[in-house]
């Protein structure tokens, strides 16, 4: 719709949405003021039940539209910047607003919401990192569309590749990918998944991979423990591999 319009006529349309943004946040500070005092909220609980929603649906449409068709950059810009200018706003109102009195910050200091600040900020840096992180953060081996898909991390490698590789001198479609770090999982990874039919995550603990790529990618993954302080045979995981497969 907008990729055929003028550059002049783009700024035009831009301009005019923030004009419309501004008065509409103006008149929103002015009815929560008034719907506080009727139901007996306080200023701050009003302020973040009615206007914090509110003030936020264009953070929302534009991320959620963003997000939609892939603009993962344009997502995380607009919360790192609504979050820094909202930075610069407190700094220009304790500098310049209270005109010698306490800062706002400190009228409302408190421990919560600097635990809250803290875990925001690593939140956003776990996202950031996410869409930095290359394809290669995968350590694979032959992704070909297959009939099992060896899904690790960790020490397990070696003993791994070991079956794999014996597995396929049989003529078995088996792929391996091992993962270099867990907290962001790789981009590309539910494209791999979607390549073949069953999923297998052998762990030397309880399964907490098993789990975590349940619940991410709500895959039907198989999961292989083993907690005795040793490593996973050859021996055990061509057993496994098998028992999968059927054969």
């Amino acid at each position: 719709m907008f990729a055929s319009l003028s550059l002049p006529l783009l700024i035009l349309i831009f301009v005019a949405g923030a004009v419309v943004v501004w008065f509409a946040g103006v008149q929103l500070s002015r009815t929560t003021d008034i719907m506080d005092d009727r139901f007996h909220l306080g200023q701050a609980l009003g302020g973040l039940i009615f206007l914090s929603i509110a003030t936020n649906l264009p953070e929302l449409a534009i991320v959620g539209s963003a997000s939609l068709t892939h603009q993962v950059g344009i997502a995380i810009g607009n919360i790192l910047g609504g979050i820094a200018i909202q930075t610069v706003v407190l700094v220009i109102l304790d500098g310049f607003g209270l005109r010698g009195k306490d800062t706002l910050t400190n009228k409302a200091a408190s421990l919560t919401l600097v635990l809250e600040g803290v875990v925001l900020i690593s939140v956003l840096v776990v996202s950031i990192m996410g869409t930095q992180l290359p394809k290669s953060a995968i350590l694979f081996s032959r992704l070909a569309p297959g009939d099992l898909l060896i899904v690790a991390w960790g020490s397990t490698h070696g003993s791994i590749t070991a079956a794999v590789k014996s597995q396929r001198a049989l003529g078995r479609r088996i792929g391996h990918v091992h993962l270099r770090h867990l907290n962001p999982l790789p981009a590309n990874l539910a494209q791999v998944f979607k390549r073949y039919k069953k999923i297998l995550v052998p762990e030397l603990n309880m399964g907490q991979l098993l789990w975590l790529l349940r619940a991410k990618y709500l895959i039907d993954a198989i999961g292989l423990n083993k907690i005795q302080g040793r490593p996973f045979k050859q021996s055990e995981l061509e057993q496994k591999i098998e028992d999968v497969l059927g054969v």
